[in-house]
């Protein structure tokens, strides 16, 4: 028996994952023990006992070495570890943390994949984090992510449309400020792409009758000012207020009024021209009245300022000759 007991006590002292106080107990029950039976049995315990703590250490060293987890859960599993009294019972709390750390880690994930999302708001991101951090299975998280890359997606398309239906109302230079202003702020807070185009779309046709109104306002200046010339002829202004009526565009107004003005400046011109000349005809008393009538009468039809000079230097000819004759 005490052979037994020295090579019992042997064994137990030689055990790796007992501590000292353990063994100090088996070690007192052994010289405590009467039979061999007894000290075999505690040999059976202490290995079993060893056993046991080799396994709660293999489990706190790889609860311990998980990626993800916190320290505060990995000191929940390990001390779960350190109160199991079964090497059955130490598997699920390693299990339990390796899935724990598992789903923490695609949480991290899904939740990084948010992060270069750039249309959706803080708001939205927040949100989607949280509830990818509440899951508690791992099939769990895809549906939150898709969600998320979804209403990026909106929120992309929403975005692009409003920047280019911005653009397009930096074009529009006719409408009133006031009314663009209304319409860019509108298109700013609009919640869906539906009501941004419908938005640049009201304010082209504000454009659009904005221009007409110019075009019509433009057409009844440029009426008014060519109907008040004072030397141009009825067939010649009637020709104008046709080009005017013509015009698609407030642009092609410019030139008729232009081209109007130009041709009063010389239609005035010739008709100065024509009252000279036919005062200075008037003094030419020496010459016949057929050859003044003949002379006024070109000068009447003349239609340009250089043929009514041409007209009253031959009619000065013609008086110069008659008073030569005169005096013959």
């Amino acid at each position: 028996l005490e052979e037994l007991r020295v090579d019992v006590k042997a064994k137990i002292s030689a055990m790796d994952y007992l501590s000292d106080a353990q063994k100090q107990d088996f070690a007192s029950k052994v010289d405590a023990a009467v039979t061999k039976t007894a000290v075999s049995d505690l040999l059976v315990n202490a290995s079993a006992t060893n056993g046991l703590e080799k396994a709660k250490s293999e489990a706190t060293t790889e609860i311990n070495n998980l990626k993800y987890l916190s320290t505060d859960a990995k000191s929940e599993f390990t001390a779960k570890v350190a109160a199991a009294k079964a090497k059955d019972a130490i598997a699920p709390i390693v299990s339990d943390a390796n899935t724990r750390d598992a789903l923490i880690g695609l949480q991290n994930d899904a939740s990084a994949k948010g992060k270069p999302l750039t249309y959706i708001s803080a708001d939205q991101k927040a949100e989607a984090v949280a509830q990818i951090k509440a899951t508690t299975t791992a099939s769990a998280i895809k549906p939150i992510s898709d969600v998320a890359v979804k209403a990026e997606a909106v929120a992309k398309e929403l975005r692009t449309a409003k920047d280019a239906s911005l653009e397009k109302a930096k074009g529009y230079t006719h409408v009133s400020d006031t009314i663009k202003t209304t319409a860019t702020t509108a298109i700013e807070a609009a919640t869906s792409k539906d009501d941004v185009d419908k938005l640049i779309a009201h304010l082209k046709v504000d454009e659009d009758n904005a221009i007409s109104k110019e075009l019509a306002d433009a057409k009844v200046v440029a009426n008014t000012t060519i109907n008040n010339l004072k030397y141009l002829s009825t067939d010649a202004k009637s020709k104008l207020t046709a080009k005017v009526a013509a015009a698609k565009a407030k642009d092609e107004i410019k030139p008729i009024s232009e081209a109007a003005v130009k041709d009063e400046a010389v239609a005035k011109e010739l008709s100065e021209a024509k009252d000279a000349a036919l005062k200075t005809a008037k003094g030419y008393t020496h010459v016949s009245n057929t050859i003044k009538t003949t002379a006024t009468t070109a000068i009447e039809a003349a239609t340009s300022k250089d043929d009514v000079d041409k007209l009253i230097a031959h009619l000065k000819v013609d008086e110069d000759n008659a008073i030569s004759k005169e005096l013959a």
